[in-house]
């Protein structure tokens, strides 16, 4: 009889035992199993960047402005054209006025202005490009920079630049120079929240390092584009 009774004991034991133990090794098995999707940081940050050229546009408009604008201070001091700087004295300090970005000099074309920094918003985008003596920069990581100025604040002198001998200048805040070369130039290119040049692509993917814009005539919808390289 004590052998039945220890029989007992010991099946009804070993049910307990299973029932306890069986839902940690499902739940052991199916945490072993569970797979997650793949995350792929290249994609989110190509998304990324796409999503901030959407938000940002250089948006502005060559109708003559009536309001005066405020920039930078020191790309509120007027500059005289006439004041040429020598190729000697390109390897020392610019003595005219820097935006919060540089100086962009073009001088076989008699073009220079203070370059200030598009990218805080559109609003200010459209200021600095208001403003006498200062041009809009606009510089996203990977893609084509940027600058604009209008037509009838003397950026109209770009378009005689020539592709393989025309070069400009960028003056740095930090001192440093930039020199580009003149490589391509597009007269029949359209505005449209975007610029696209003859070839229907738009500039900021256009591969090259740098691209100057400004517009044919009020319309504000018809420009010129010259793309740039770093030499």
């Amino acid at each position: 009889m004590k052998k039945l009774n220890v029989a007992i004991l010991l099946v009804v034991t070993l049910f307990i035992f299973t029932c306890c133990i069986s839902p940690v090794i499902v739940t052991e098995s199916d945490m072993i199993t569970l797979t997650l999707p793949e995350y792929r940081v290249s994609e989110y940050e190509i998304k990324l960047q796409i999503v901030e050229l959407e938000e940002i546009k250089a948006v502005y408009y060559e109708e003559p402005i009536t309001v005066k604008a405020e920039v930078s201070s020191n790309a509120q001091n007027s500059v005289n054209n006439n004041d040429v700087v020598d190729n000697v004295s390109r390897t020392t300090t610019v003595s005219r006025n820097l935006g919060n970005i540089g100086r962009l000099e073009i001088p076989t074309v008699g073009y220079s202005a203070a370059l200030n920094n598009g990218l805080v918003d559109t609003a200010y985008a459209q200021i600095v490009v208001d403003a006498y003596d200062s041009a809009c920069y606009i510089g996203y990581n990977g893609y084509t920079t940027y600058i604009g100025d209008h037509y009838y604040q003397g950026f109209a002198n770009m378009k005689n630049s020539v592709p393989g001998s025309t070069f400009a200048y960028i003056y740095e805040t930090d001192g440093s120079v930039t020199t580009y070369i003149c490589v391509a130039k597009y007269y029949n290119c359209v505005k449209s929240g975007y610029v696209y040049d003859e070839n229907g692509i738009n500039i900021y993917f256009s591969g090259y390092d740098l691209a100057m814009v400004t517009c044919n005539d009020s319309t504000s919808t018809s420009v010129t584009v010259t793309y740039w390289n770093k030499i």
